[in-house]
């Protein structure tokens, strides 16, 4: 179901960690699937679900690279797990929950590549919407906030202004820093990405590329 010929040698490697996500996970794989560019590989880290997640995974065949862990792990710690496994050149991450717009990678590839820029881009992040349980739509993520003026580490530390499902990062300078704190199970990106802001490019992309379930 939904296979398609990855690359052994891919630009990104698309990260989805998931616990009893039997509702949506099936939305946020075929939106992977999707992209309208497939240089990438899928790496699924299903954190000891209890319900029917592993199931609706297996039945999109060997298009995906799956993990499961016996024991429920910190969001932190598994996001690193998933991350030791991946093999691109930037790690996209897609929650559970949320959905990407079939363009998503194809826009973000062509920012990173652009200018010979892609060695010193540590994130590269976009707006997105947010949507109901049924994907209909609420505001945009932004909420018309100004993301940045100047400064992207100083709008950082005011705002957490790159949703998780819209961000794109380098994968050298993620393992480089120590990847996620595992001591958290909330706002672990938030700390992430104000770490590469302190020493790296952040590049944020105006235009909604995910929907973004708020519940």
């Amino acid at each position: 179901m939904l296979e398609k010929k990855i690359t052994n040698n891919p630009f990104f490697s698309v990260i989805i960690n998931c616990h009893n996500s039997e509702q949506y996970i099936e939305e946020a794989l075929k939106s992977v699937f999707s992209q309208t560019i497939y240089d990438y590989e899928l790496i699924v880290f299903n954190n000891a679900s209890t319900d029917g997640t592993e199931e609706i995974i297996r039945s999109f065949g060997r298009g995906i690279r799956y993990y499961f862990s016996n024991v429920k792990l910190s969001l932190g710690a598994a996001r690193n797990k998933a991350v030791m496994k991946s093999r691109g050149k930037y790690i996209a991450f897609l929650d559970s929950d949320d959905v990407w717009l079939p363009p998503k990678l194809e826009i973000q590839k062509a920012i990173l590549t652009e200018r010979r820029l892609v060695d010193e881009i540590g994130l590269c992040g976009s707006d997105g919407f947010r949507v109901s349980r049924d994907l209909s739509p609420l505001a945009r993520y932004s909420l018309s906030r100004v993301q940045f003026r100047g400064s992207v580490l100083m709008s950082l530390l005011h705002d957490c202004f790159i949703p998780m499902s819209s961000a794109v990062v380098n994968r050298k300078i993620c393992i480089a820093l120590g990847g996620f704190d595992e001591s958290f199970e909330i706002i672990e990106e938030w700390d992430l990405w104000i770490r590469i802001a302190q020493q790296f490019k952040v590049v944020y992309h105006p235009d909604c590329l995910v929907k973004i379930r708020q519940y």
